[in-house]
């Protein structure tokens, strides 16, 4: 190679060098902006007086807490710095915490760990934890960086929404009339314990499926006309005398009260319903009405005629029956 070639190759490998040093240099400015940006977000979060913020070292001794983190526990800064944070956790989330510890160091993150906190006066306090980590330029562990937000109150709301919940369904499974409700478009949203029994299905058989999901088109095209005339009017209908039929095929006649299901605002969103299965009483009927069938029947063919008659509770008598052959012998 000429030594002016030389020179020129020099020349192009050095600016090639300088360029690259030109990029490390922006890159690492880069770099320490966000260094600097995550230590004054650190800061901040630090000095929150709504986050409380924890950070722990790789076996999970509390090394930094802020205010909020204090105030929420009941706790002075001197007490719990180089514990560990199981001591302020309620005893069964402590197996727990190990694992979560173990999988975020292995992720680098975390999100809506929930855990029961115990106050310096014993008292309970529910949080939701996410968690991050931060790493040296090896990519090795420093410590861990959490957000807890005290959910307290709205855990206590939804166990209060719970166990009404689970009233509720106590109440309407211990009732024998069968209970239920569907949306607009005719699918059930609930059915209560003697509904299902009736039917004989399981409740993930029924729930979001239609009446012609579940019953003959003949008879769940009767139910549907009801529920349409209630979507459109608004007005409920009552004593409705109508079939249902289980698994099975058998067939339950049941007395219905429908109504429109409504939203606090007013708007109907579907319909309810209560059912009493009145199969019985009317097997009763038939057969009480096969009966009378039969001995008008055997009556009007005596060759002497019949005449029955009731006693009133007064003692005097009631024609009940007269056959043909005794009209006008019987007043």
């Amino acid at each position: 190679m000429k030594p002016e070639q030389t020179i020129e190759f020099l020349r192009t490998e050095l600016e090639a060098a300088q360029a690259r040093i030109v990029e490390l240099e922006r890159r690492i400015g880069l770099i320490q902006e966000g260094f600097s940006d995550c230590k004054d977000s650190l800061r901040l979060l630090r000095e929150s007086p709504a986050l409380a913020y924890q950070s722990l070292d790789e076996d999970g001794r509390l090394v930094d807490v802020n205010g909020a983190w204090l105030n929420m526990l009941g706790h002075e800064r001197r007490d719990v710095l180089g514990r560990h944070f199981t001591d302020f956790l309620a005893e069964k989330h402590r197996a727990v915490f190990n694992d979560n510890l173990t999988r975020l160091k292995a992720t680098g993150s975390l999100h809506n760990i929930e855990y029961d906190l115990v106050r310096k006066d014993g008292a309970l306090r529910h949080v939701s934890l996410d968690g991050c980590i931060s790493s040296d330029e090896q990519q090795r562990f420093q410590c861990t960086h959490c957000l807890l937000r005290d959910i307290t109150d709205q855990k206590l709301i939804e166990n209060e929404l719970l166990s009404m919940d689970q009233q509720r369904r106590i109440i309407l499974d211990s009732v024998p009339a069968l209970i239920w409700s569907k949306d607009r478009k005719g699918r059930f949203l609930m059915v209560n314990r003697a509904g299902l029994e009736t039917i004989g299905l399981e409740k993930k058989a029924v729930i979001g499926k239609t009446t012609h999901d579940i019953f003959p088109p003949e008879i769940a095209d009767a139910h549907v006309r009801v529920d349409r005339r209630i979507l459109a009017t608004g007005e409920p209908e009552l004593d409705v005398e109508e079939p249902f039929v289980s698994a099975s095929g058998e067939v339950v006649w049941c007395i219905s009260d429908k109504l429109p299901l409504r939203e606090p605002q007013g708007d109907i969103v579907g319909t309810i319903g209560f059912s009493r299965d009145i199969t019985r009483q009317k097997d009763i009927q038939q057969a009480l009405s096969k009966s009378k069938s039969l001995l008008r029947s055997l009556f009007e063919h005596m060759p002497s005629g019949a005449v029955i008659y009731s006693v009133r509770g007064d003692g005097t008598r009631q024609l009940s029956f007269s056959s043909s052959r005794m009209k006008g012998v019987v007043p």
